[in-house]
């Protein structure tokens, strides 16, 4: 008889600390905006991660920019022409490009001043060239520009880009 008295204070127990646990729960929080293509397009970007399964890779935009090295690895997608251009480690680099609504992306023929290329904060030039190549599709994440590659094998790579304003309150 005394077991299932405390059975039920028991169970009764745990039902009151579920209730309490919900009610402290902090209210669902909505869901980013998505970044229209309005906003990715005609603005610059500048490359902060790359990210994959054989490629793992962070670019202090804070120490660059005290090198006054600010300048490499960006993009920019100018909606007046079609075409994409921007910097490698030295290069300049253009070419047309396709956007549409339901994400996807490409890049078509990228060309180069064909310099010399360095590597810089881990990333050659030629590697991060070959990465924008592969573009397929575009997501974001917060204000950043997240472009969806491939590196070697077809590994699954992303490329995260951020708004120059991010590092220098304005650009």
């Amino acid at each position: 008889m005394k077991m299932k008295a405390y059975a039920k204070i028991a169970l009764l127990l745990i039902v009151v600390m579920a209730i309490a646990a919900c009610r402290g729960a902090p209210p669902a929080q909505p869901p980013v905006e998505d970044l229209p293509l309005t906003e990715i397009e005609n603005r610059f970007w500048l490359l902060t991660e790359v990210r994959g399964e054989d490629i793992s890779i962070a670019i202090n935009r804070q120490a660059l920019a005290a090198q006054g090295v600010m300048t490499i690895f960006t993009l920019r997608l100018d909606s007046n022409d079609g075409t994409l251009g921007g910097t490698g480690s030295l290069n300049a680099y253009w070419g047309p490009y396709a956007l549409s609504p339901d994400r996807s992306l490409s890049f078509g023929d990228i060309q180069t001043t064909g310099g010399e290329s360095r590597t810089v904060s881990h990333l050659d030039e030629e590697v991060f060239l070959g990465l924008l190549a592969g573009v397929t599709r575009w997501s974001d994440m917060g204000s950043n520009l997240v472009l969806h590659t491939s590196g070697h094998g077809g590994v699954p790579v992303t490329m995260i880009f951020a708004p120059p304003t991010a590092f220098l309150g304005g650009m």
